[in-house]
């Protein structure tokens, strides 16, 4: 006998997003710049929930978000060859349609399937400081070493509620931080561009949590790693001119 499937939910959403921002570029000296720039973001989302057997309860929903988001940097070339640089910047990253369907206490889901009407969450607002130095040993080469700061405030992850295996929500955590070292190299020649980059990621939780585990859950405290984000990244990358139309 085979057995039949029973839909349990169903999930529509819809994120609308807007942006308006200036930025200036300034050069006081002879090879310093400083840029500025302020971005005024706003995003909506809207949800209808609904329950195939059960039209009555359906839910509809809409969450605004705006924020305003300053960015700052400056360079300055120390010669030909060395040049310095810095910048900080904050961005928003807005709840998905699937993290706001799935969010209350009081009626947690089987992600992925089962939602309904939720409250409000947070949106992660994500602040990143940079410096580095970018050498070019010759005009065709570049080579670039940085240091990056990230700290994710009111991040957003999945945790069970009231002891159950199979149940949880959506919910903003606290702070998240990630810390590391990126150096990239690119060289260049009349038909084809070689590019490779490494980058060393510490990403660690600043906030005390329970997290869903297979058995039971993993309480995590301020300075434990992220799973899922890899401690080391390596890229490779090749391009090709045939023309100045194509390119592998």
């Amino acid at each position: 006998e085979v057995a039949q499937y029973v839909q349990q939910a169903d999930h529509k959403g819809k994120v609308g997003q807007m942006g308006v921002y200036f930025g200036d570029v300034y050069t006081p000296l002879p090879g310093t710049l400083l840029s500025g720039g302020l971005r005024y973001d706003f995003a909506k989302v809207h949800n209808h929930l609904k329950n195939p057997t059960d039209t009555i309860s359906e839910q509809k929903e809409t969450f605004s978000y705006r924020k305003l988001n300053p960015s700052f940097g400056g360079s300055q070339a120390l010669n030909k060859q060395v040049t310095v640089f810095g910048n900080w910047s904050q961005g928003m990253r807005v709840p998905t349609a699937f993290e706001l369907g799935c969010a209350d206490e009081n009626n947690p889901c089987r992600v992925p399937t089962g939602l309904q009407d939720d409250p409000y969450l947070k949106p992660v607002i994500s602040q990143t400081a940079e410096i580095g130095i970018r050498l070019f040993p010759t005009d065709k080469t570049k080579i670039t070493l940085a240091g990056f700061h990230n700290v994710n405030k009111d991040d957003i992850a999945f945790v069970r509620v009231n002891g159950s295996q199979a149940e949880g929500i959506f919910k903003n955590i606290g702070k998240t931080q990630r810390d590391g070292i990126e150096l990239t190299a690119r060289h260049r020649e009349s038909r084809w561009e070689l590019g490779a980059s490494y980058t060393y990621l510490k990403a660690r939780y600043k906030s005390t949590l329970n997290l869903p585990s297979l058995d039971d859950e993993i309480t995590v405290t301020p300075g434990t790693r992220i799973a899922g984000l890899p401690e080391h990244f390596f890229k490779f990358a090749a391009m090709y001119r045939v023309t100045s139309q194509v390119r592998f």
